[in-house]
C-alpha cells in the first residue's frame, strides 16, 4: 500500500536475503545511492533489520549524508529516519526474525541528483546492548527498481565505529544492504505552468 503512494527512489525489498551483519549499539552501516534526475521528496525508508533481544532496544536511525573524499560518509546530514524500536521483529532462539521495517522522514528531505550515502545508525548507548541484525543481499542477481538512477552503489561500503567512518570492503562482491528509499516527484516549474495554463484553457 505503500508503493501505491509513493516511488521506489533506490533499492529494492524484493531482492531475497544473501546474508546478515550485526549492528551493536553506536555502531553503523552505510552506503552510497545516486540520484540521476529530477527532484524528489523522501518519505519513508524501509530497511531489513530484526533479531532485537527483549528488554535491550536498539536505536536505529537512516541517515541521508553528502559523500565525502575517502569513499565515506561526509559530516552534512541531509536527513533522517528515525525507527521504532518496537516495529523490530524479537530474536527468537534457531530464528533469524528479520523483515522489513519502515520509518518515516523525521522532516522534509528533498534531493536532487548527485551521489549520497545511506546510513542506518544504532544510537543506543554503548553498554546497552542494545544489538540487532541487517540483511543483505547480493547484487548480483539485484532487481535494480530505484526509478530516478542506480540503486545503492555496490562498490564499496563503509562502517561507523561511533566516532569516525570507515570504507569498508564487502565479504562477498556487489553486497548491498537490503533497504528501500520511497518517495515522491517534485514537479519543475515548467510543469506547474504548463498545469495552470491547462486548467485556465477550460
Amino acid at each position: 500500500s505503500t508503493h501505491a503512494q509513493s516511488t521506489i527512489v533506490a533499492g529494492d525489498l524484493q531482492n531475497p536475503m544473501d546474508g546478515i551483519g550485526s549492528l551493536p549499539p553506536d555502531y553503523g552501516w552505510a552506503q552510497q545511492f545516486t540520484i540521476a534526475s529530477g527532484l524528489w521528496s523522501l518519505t519513508s525508508a524501509e530497511v531489513a533489520v530484526g533479531d532485537q533481544y527483549p528488554g535491550l532496544p536498539a536505536v536505529p536511525v537512516v541517515q541521508i549524508r553528502n559523500a565525502a573524499a575517502g569513499n565515506i560518509p561526509g559530516a552534512g546530514i541531509l536527513g533522517a529516519f528515525t525507527m521504532n524500536a518496537n516495529n523490530i521483529p524479537a530474536w527468537e532462539f534457531g530464528v533469524e526474525h528479520i523483515a522489513p521495517v519502515s520509518a518515516p522522514a523525521d522532516s522534509g528531505i528533498v534531493l536532487g541528483p548527485g551521489t549520497y550515502w545511506l546510513c542506518l545508525m544504532n544510537f543506543a548507548l554503548p553498554n546497552s546492548q542494545g544489538e540487532i541484525y541487517v540483511g543483505f543481499a547480493n547484487a548480483g542477481h539485484t532487481q535494480q527498481s530505484g526509478i530516478v538512477g542506480d540503486l545503492i552503489n555496490v562498490a564499496n561500503l563503509a562502517t561507523w565505529n561511533g566516532q569516525t567512518f570507515s570504507s569498508y570492503t564487502p565479504s562477498f562482491a556487489n553486497q548491498t544492504l537490503l533497504v528501500e528509499l520511497d518517495g515522491q516527484p517534485i514537479p519543475e516549474p515548467s510543469a506547474w505552468a504548463l498545469a495552470g495554463l491547462g486548467a485556465f484553457s477550460l
